[in-house]
């Protein structure tokens, strides 16, 4: 066993080399091996950390989980594969190219900690975008760009509010129009080359989803109450599909545009967008071991409309009944969470999900959560 005091105070080092944020040191715990003194593990900027030599240097030791909280709603790129910008609250963010295989930090502050950032959305391979709230959690967002991949960033003089029914209010979402890629939402605001320039939209504070003709969806969202929304000329005008009670959380359209479906009031909803008077309707949902509905996010497969998935979290523990998929709109439903103790060789992820998308190359189901890292959900079928 090594003493740490003998020769007077030791600082330990660390090796953060496996890991692409940046480290925060706040260990809160150490755990010592029962019989070898030597081995030690603690936690360092939200990863797990493991010493050999009894403290003198930790090392990343995680398996790929590192409890980043991703913020606000994000989405894949319809026109460049592999291409993501995943936004955080409390690291910035990074951004990937190959799927998440590999990844580039973003320093979107400027902060050397990291910083709070949410609805992060992938314009194109160079042009990223994200909302800075350099007051925290709850502060206004700024509307801040990146012309070069995520490696420098701009603020725009642009901003929204966090509080729902506050003047200037925008949801933290975004996505890049299906068929014009110089076409691009996020919150209030909509782009028309690229990025480069933001103008406000009317009657509109959050683009969720689009179906296989260019339509877009979105909410105005007002402080207990929700018109869902519609356009057809790329966001330029809205048009109101139906006023819902509530707060809606999520929205996710089918590839023919032809259902809505909303996660709102921890139940999942759906609406005809064809009717000019559509009323939410109710889609049961399993419940989760707490006896109550937590759904939180939906979405739907690009390419096979009955194909459909729900998040749920609970907040307080991890939900046992967590990413739920669907093949037939919504009338039966599979549990994907893991509930048996974990065995080798098998995998368990998707534990709170803050937000699922599927993504439109691959057909991979991407979960961020709610500080339990970023998960992908492979199918084998049919290569879905």
């Amino acid at each position: 066993a090594m003493s740490w005091f003998s020769d007077g105070t030791i600082s330990a080092s660390t090796d953060s080399s496996l890991a692409f944020m940046p480290r925060n040191a706040r260990q809160s715990m150490f755990a010592w091996h029962p019989s070898d003194p030597d081995e030690v593990w603690s936690f360092g900027g939200d990863w797990p950390t493991r010493s050999s030599d009894g403290g003198l240097r930790y090392q990343w030791a995680g398996d790929g989980q590192n409890a980043i909280y991703v913020g606000g709603r994000f989405s894949l790129n319809p026109h460049h594969p592999g291409l993501l910008f995943l936004s955080s609250q409390d690291y910035n963010g990074g951004v990937t190219r190959d799927g998440g295989y590999t990844w580039r930090y973003t320093p979107v502050s400027g902060f050397g900690w990291g910083g709070f950032v949410y609805g992060g959305l992938a314009i194109s391979p160079e042009v990223l975008a994200g909302g800075h709230a350099p007051g925290g959690w709850s502060g206004e967002r700024t509307l801040t760009v990146s012309t070069d991949g995520g490696r420098t960033w701009s603020e725009t003089e642009h901003r929204w509010s966090h509080e729902r029914g506050a003047e200037g209010h925008g949801s933290n979402v975004g996505i890049v129009h299906p068929i014009d890629d110089d076409v691009a939402f996020l919150a209030r605001f909509r782009t028309e080359d690229g990025g480069r320039t933001w103008t406000a939209m009317n009657g509109c504070n959050g683009v969720y989803a689009s179906d296989s003709r260019g339509g877009l969806f979105g909410t105005f969202q007002r402080t207990s109450q929700a018109d869902v929304v519609e356009s057809k000329d790329g966001g330029v005008t809205w048009s109101k599909l139906a006023t819902v009670e509530g707060v809606v959380d999520d929205l996710a359209v089918t590839p023919a545009g032809d259902t809505v479906y909303l996660a709102m009031n921890d139940r999942l909803w759906s609406l005809d967008a064809g009717s000019s008077s559509a009323n939410a309707t109710l889609i049961d949902t399993p419940k989760t071991g707490t006896n109550r509905h937590r759904v939180a996010t939906v979405a739907v497969d690009p390419r096979d409309g009955r194909r459909l998935f729900v998040g749920q979290r609970v907040d307080q523990h991890a939900a046992d009944v967590g990413v739920l998929m669907s093949m037939d709109a919504g009338e039966t439903w599979t549990n994907l969470t893991r509930t048996e103790p974990l065995v080798e060789g098998v995998f368990d992820g998707g534990r709170e999900p803050e937000c699922i998308r599927v993504d439109p190359h691959s057909g991979v189901l991407w979960v961020t959560t709610g500080c339990y890292g970023v998960w992908q959900y492979v199918f084998e079928d049919t290569g879905r």
